[in-house]
């Protein structure tokens, strides 16, 4: 048992293709933590293969309040999943391509191979409805999870995919009542590759345009958000051939929502420490500060910059066993580095309640800028089931 209360975390896993291995061996130390009862995941937010992975914990961790009984649980099924990703995915020209790239240069690396070069032209050529549409995912994933019992799940953590709604041009976020195997199918639904994924009225291409994850959903959740990231932000040298140029763009754009997010939550914060300094010489200060509808929000990241620079674009596509798994052994390792150097500054209560964000007027009708205000201004982003009881 634990000397002190575990520390509550909510978790933003990043997407990025078979990288998402990366975040698997994170996610599976984290639980290794919570296994242990030092760290409660009080709610997930992921983005295509981060997405795939917040569900599969969110899952497995969502039947009883007590997460350390079933922590080890999401261990196995997050192995599962990724394991069966190697074993049953079809055949890949990638895959082939990087078992002999890694046979002959030791890396992993393939932007330079004639496969990927000859893959970026055809992308500029040819539309996915000339590809054939393999439901491969419903294969290796949707077996994995009965999204009934997912979506009448009470208990922690909350679970969030974010998606681009290219109809509305705006991001939709599916909340846990509301999550399907076809949402997590939209939230990965590259447009090089896919057909745009249909939900209702709408279509949807890969969640990381706009969401690659989305944290806003869980600050009311914790206090401490964590990242897992795969794209990295930085690079020493500017990219000079077109496959360093096309891996750089899909950094950038891939992480883009993310910056500006991040760049509101500490604006927030800075404007909390604000009030809070007033407060000490300032009774009207104080009390203003008692009516702001948000609490300061912790950011920390998993990650390995250096380790994902090296790895490329095209590698995103690898679907291979030795891969996924050097990845994971990444993931792991920088998640026990992040748990020492942040676990004692965790909170392990609740965030503060906070008086409720007012719906802005604009949104009582359809028009700018209603139909794309994000979840903290409009609400209308986030998408909800209500179920009844059987």
């Amino acid at each position: 048992m634990p000397e002190h209360a575990p520390k509550r975390v909510a978790v933003a896993v990043q997407g990025g293709g078979a990288h998402g291995a990366f975040s698997w061996g994170a996610l599976d130390r984290l639980l290794e933590y919570v296994e242990q009862g030092k760290l409660i995941i009080t709610a997930l937010s992921g983005t295509s293969a981060g997405g795939f992975n917040a569900a599969l914990c969110a899952y497995a961790l969502g039947f009883d309040k007590n997460q350390a009984s079933l922590a080890k649980n999401a261990r196995q099924l997050l192995r599962e999943y990724w394991m069966a990703d190697a074993a049953d995915a079809p055949f890949s020209a990638y895959s082939a391509t990087a078992k002999l790239w890694h046979d002959t240069f030791n890396s992993w690396n393939i932007d330079s191979s004639p496969t990927s070069i000859l893959s970026a032209v055809n992308n500029q050529i040819w539309s996915p409805i000339f590809y054939l549409q393999y439901d491969w995912l419903a294969q290796v994933l949707g077996n994995k999870i009965d999204f009934d019992k997912l979506q009448r799940q009470t208990e922690p953590p909350e679970l969030y995919i974010a998606t681009t709604n290219i109809t509305a041009g705006r991001r939709d976020i599916f909340a846990k009542s509301a999550v399907t195997l076809d949402v997590l199918k939209a939230s990965a639904c590259i447009p090089q590759l896919f057909l745009p994924a249909k939900y209702e009225n709408n279509y949807y291409w890969d969640g990381g345009f706009m969401g690659n994850p989305a944290i806003t959903p869980l600050i009311n959740h914790s206090s401490d958000v964590v990242l897992i990231q795969l794209n990295p932000f930085s690079r020493d040298t500017p990219p000079y051939t077109a496959m360093e140029i096309n891996n750089r763009v899909n950094e950038i754009t891939f992480n883009s929502s993310l910056v500006h997010e991040i760049n509101a939550i500490c604006a927030v914060n800075k404007l909390i420490d604000y009030f809070d300094a007033l407060a000490k010489t300032s009774d009207a200060a104080a009390q203003a500060a008692k009516l702001l509808p948000v609490n300061r929000v912790r950011l920390t990241r998993i990650t390995n910059e250096p380790f994902m620079r090296r790895l490329g674009y095209a590698s995103k596509s690898v679907i291979v066993k030795d891969f996924l798994l050097d990845l994971y052994k990444e993931g792991w390792t920088e998640a026990g580095k992040w748990f020492d150097a942040s676990y004692s500054s965790l909170a392990d209560t609740e965030p503060a309640p906070r008086p409720a964000m007012p719906a802005a007027t604009d949104t009582k009708k359809p028009g700018f800028p209603a139909d794309i205000l994000d979840t903290l201004l409009s609400r209308k982003n986030i998408i909800r089931k209500r179920h009844t009881a059987n």
